[in-house]
């Protein structure tokens, strides 16, 4: 069995919402914690504030029956993570421990739920061993996961030395993608076959785009 996926919150950040429906009505800045994980041969970020959390610990406590080996650190009522790098810091290694007591220990009960993995973005058929896969040609979970994707997720990714290769890689296979696609549309008789192609051309482009500024930016 191939051990599971190495996980780990290596940095946090702080985001303003731009309107109240982004942070659960409230338009007040909130912390993310950016969990890294770390597959044989990709890493992706996946960002969560602390209610995230709380809610996963509180669905993975119903559903097994028992609370994660290791608790949950509890919630500040005087102080906020916004203005407390203190606070942030501390909450970071406690959220990571967490994290850590559910992943890497052989009782699998808590990572072998629907729970964890839609915590993690991991695809439904995973079963908690994110580390099962040996290909990254498109089988497999590491297959399956799509690219980091979102500007912040990835603007954090960026900021990591390696997953900053694991988003070049993305960006690459995402200009790889687009030169195909114009190729196939070049090469069609068909109006529709043109049209898809084009259409899957430009997707790829917009992609590598995004992915292409992150990158400027974890150099900077």
């Amino acid at each position: 069995m191939a051990p599971p996926a190495e996980i780990s919150i290596p940095t946090t950040s702080i985001s303003t919402p731009s309107s109240s429906s982004e942070s659960g009505g409230s338009s007040k800045p909130f912390t993310l914690y950016n969990i890294t994980l770390r597959l044989p041969l990709r890493s992706f970020v996946v960002q969560k504030r602390y209610s995230d959390f709380l809610a996963l610990h509180q669905a993975l406590t119903s559903l097994v029956g028992s609370p994660p080996p290791e608790p949950l650190p509890a919630k500040n009522w005087f102080k906020s993570t916004v203005n407390s790098p203190e606070l942030t810091e501390k909450r970071r290694i406690a959220l990571e421990r967490y994290l850590r007591a559910i992943a890497e220990p052989p009782d699998r009960r808590w990572r072998d739920t629907p729970v964890w993995r839609a915590f993690l973005n991991l695809p439904g058929g995973a079963g908690g061993n994110a580390g099962a896969s040996t290909t990254g040609s498109g089988s497999g979970i590491e297959g399956k996961i799509p690219a980091i994707g979102l500007k912040d997720a990835n603007l954090a990714a960026a900021s990591d030395p390696g997953t900053w290769l694991d988003l070049h890689r993305e960006l690459k296979g995402a200009l790889h993608e687009a030169r195909v696609a114009l190729g196939r549309r070049d090469g069609a008789t068909e109006n529709m076959t043109k049209l898809e192609a084009g259409a899957a051309a430009k997707r790829a482009l917009v992609r590598a785009g995004s992915l292409l500024g992150a990158l400027q930016e974890g150099l900077g």
